[in-house]
Order: C-alpha cells, then structure tokens, then sequence
C-alpha cells in the first residue's frame, strides 16, 4: 500500500528521550522498548502539561546521518506550547514538512510497527529528509493486541 503525501504545520512534543541507533535497536541493546516500560510504569503520560489530545507520539528526531547514524527518541504528546517543561522531560518545535504517512496492518503491537517500518525502509519514491519522523498511536491503538498506527515520515 502506497503512503499519503501531506503537508503538516509545526506543533509542540512534550516526553522521555534517549538516543539510540537502528543497530542497536536489532539486538538486546535497544532502548526503545526500555523507553515504553518507563513511560507507563513512571506514568508520563500524566505529568506532560496542556496535552491537544490523548494520543501518544513515538519521535524519531535530531538525526545524526541516515537510517545508520545515531537518532534521539522521544516518547510524548503533542502540546500547545513549551512553555512550561516539567522535570526530566523534555520538549521539540517540530518545524512545518512534507510526510509520506504509512499506516500499518491491523494487529498485535510491536510486530505491526516492526512490518510498516520494513514498508518503510524498502521506500523508494520520495528521498528521506531525516528531519523528524513519527508514529501515531491514538484511538485506533489503543488495544495492544489489534492496534493500527499511521507513521509520517518526513520527506524532501
């Protein structure tokens, strides 16, 4: 299935960071899964201010190169302002982009993440901005074991 090209005004992201790279995260060294336990079991969810809506965003931002280099992620939601940064979160201005939006199969979390972004890397159309890329978990999500999730890829 072939994403959805659109163009996105900039917004806020409040949330838990980490960096990491794609090599690590294919071993016992990832971080990203450590980083959903932490978000839950320490329930960020509840301590990020002027939250738009109750979606959870998954970000992948501050590249270093390419789908090789080292990435932060930031696990949050989307915020009317960076006003106000509650302690041991932090905060992005995602600028306005263009983004391919791949949305996943129907089905059980991680392995539904795990097939679009293999969609993803085998993406040949439009040329990766390694900006600020993202997934979407919200209303269609919020069953673990049937979820679907939109991810926007930021391309040139």
């Amino acid at each position: 299935m072939d994403p959805k090209i659109v163009s996105k005004p900039g917004f806020f992201i409040i949330g838990i960071e980490v960096r990491t790279n794609n090599r690590d995260e294919m071993t016992d060294k990832g971080k990203i899964g450590p980083q959903w336990q932490k978000f839950y079991s320490q329930n960020i969810p509840a301590q990020i201010p002027h939250k738009k809506n109750d979606e959870v965003l998954a970000m992948y931002t501050d590249y270093e190169s390419d789908v090789n280099g080292e990435y932060s992620y930031i696990l949050g939601a989307e915020v009317d302002s960076l006003a106000s940064i509650p302690a041991g979160l932090v905060g992005r201005k995602v600028p306005d982009a263009k983004y391919a939006v791949f949305s996943s199969e129907r089905g059980a979390i991680p392995g539904i993440i795990i097939e679009v972004w293999k969609r993803i890397w085998n993406y040949k159309v439009a040329e990766r901005a390694y900006q600020t890329d993202f997934e979407i978990y919200g209303k269609n999500s919020t069953d673990p074991s049937n979820a679907q999730v939109d991810v926007y890829l930021s391309i040139r």
